[in-house]
């Protein structure tokens, strides 16, 4: 498990902005050696993926190339309102520590998300939702 220090020392950790929605951003190579990109959605989540499949397929990548993971189910309340008061009202100093306490909570979530991603990887699913036990 992941100490909350070592959530807020993680590189790019809470530095998103509302202008890095739809941008796609490479986070490094997995210990595998695929390479790792986050794509903010914002409130289209629901759709855009499917625009994001769309266009891949149309570069001519396979399937089996890629994963498109939703990790909303694992932002918990406490995330939620840290990225609000970091980001939203500039309450940096009180939001930033709430996130990683959020995410702390929830690293299992997180853990069990890569799980999944790896045990997919011989499979032609290019999504892959996962909703957290209760």
């Amino acid at each position: 498990m992941a100490t909350r220090q070592e959530i807020l020392a993680a590189p790019r950790f809470d530095m998103s902005t509302n202008a890095d929605i739809g941008r796609l951003i490479y986070m490094g190579q997995d210990t595998l050696g695929y390479e790792v990109y986050i794509l903010g959605l914002g409130a289209g989540h629901r759709y855009i993926k499917y625009a994001v499949d769309a266009a891949l397929r149309l570069a001519g990548v396979p399937k089996s190339e890629y994963r498109l993971v939703n990790c909303l189910p694992c932002v918990n309340l406490a995330t939620r309102l840290g990225g609000f008061t970091s980001r939203s009202l500039g309450i940096v100093k009180l939001g930033r520590p709430l996130v990683a306490w959020g995410v702390a909570r929830s690293y299992r979530n997180y853990l069990h998300i890569v799980q999944k991603v790896r045990s997919s990887l011989n499979q032609q699913a290019a999504f892959l939702d996962w909703v957290p036990p209760l």
